[in-house]
């Protein structure tokens, strides 16, 4: 599958496969005829708890840039690793290099998100695409709450056979190489 979860409807080639069908598919029991049925039949009220850091994780600016703080090194941590990473010698101040540091915070791998996998079904291309699409639309919210007007955005990665799917944070164009970094 090659889906682009973009503005630009051209840029799709593929649509997302339908949540239910793929829960459907995990559960082969599950009688519900909609995500509220599904949500009622698989869900509980603790394991919702922790789902709301998954759908509206903290959202960062550091030297210019948004970072979705999904793992939760925080502030601190994530300037500190940046600051490490415009020591090293193959830095150069360059926006190329800035992007690279920048984007390493930025890309989620949709099958490292979790320890535990409830089977087979979980490592599949729509599944995992599934998911991926159900955060994209609340990632993009919470951006856009946290920084009104940014053109950053949340979005599906182009497919790498090596990664598999994963979600990117691009930044606006009017990104740039911060002045306290060179």
């Amino acid at each position: 599958m090659n889906y682009l979860l973009d503005t630009d409807p051209a840029q799709r080639d593929d649509t997302p496969p339908d949540p239910l069908a793929v829960l459907r598919a995990a559960n082969p029991n599950l009688e519900a005829e909609s995500m509220p049925e599904a949500l009622m039949e698989l869900g509980s009220v603790t394991e919702a708890i922790v789902y709301r850091w998954l759908f509206w994780p903290d959202v960062l600016e550091i030297h210019g840039a948004i970072i979705v703080d999904l793992y939760g090194a925080g502030q601190e941590e994530i300037e500190r690793r940046m600051s490490a990473a415009r020591s090293s010698p193959r830095f150069d101040n360059t926006i190329e290099k800035w992007a690279r540091i920048v984007d390493s915070f930025n890309y989620f791998e949709i099958s490292t998100l979790f320890t535990r996998w409830c089977g087979p079904q979980d490592s599949r291309e729509d599944v995992q695409l599934a998911l991926a699409a159900t955060l994209v639309p609340p990632w993009r919210a919470k951006i856009e709450n946290t920084f009104p007007g940014t053109l950053a955005t949340a979005q599906i990665a182009a497919p790498d056979p090596d990664l598999g799917v994963c979600i990117e944070v691009v930044q606006g164009p009017a990104f740039q190489l911060p002045d306290d970094f060179t």
